[in-house]
C-alpha cells in the first residue's frame, strides 16, 4: 500500500491540542505525542498496543488522532 498524503488545517492540530487526553502529560511536553491517522480506525485492536506498552506508557485513539504518553522517554 502507498503512503498517502495527509493534508491538516491548523484547526485539526489546535482540535487535538486541546483534547489532549492526558492534560498532566503537559508539564513535561515531550512526553507526549499525537499522530493523525488517514481514516478514523473502525475497530482499533487496542489489544496490540496494549501488549507492547510499558508499565508507564498510555495511549488512546479519539477519532483520527492517536495519543502516546510516554513519561519515561520513547526508545
Amino acid at each position: 500500500m502507498a503512503p498517502q498524503l495527509l493534508s491538516l488545517k491548523k484547526s485539526d492540530l489546535l482540535k487535538a491540542i486541546s483534547e489532549n487526553p492526558f492534560p498532566d502529560a503537559e508539564a513535561v511536553p515531550k512526553s507526549i505525542h499525537f499522530y493523525f491517522l488517514a481514516t478514523r480506525p473502525a475497530k482499533p485492536d487496542e489489544q496490540i498496543m496494549t501488549d507492547l506498552q510499558t508499565e508507564t506508557e498510555s495511549f488512546r485513539v479519539q477519532g483520527r488522532v492517536f495519543y502516546l504518553h510516554t513519561p519515561d522517554g520513547v526508545c
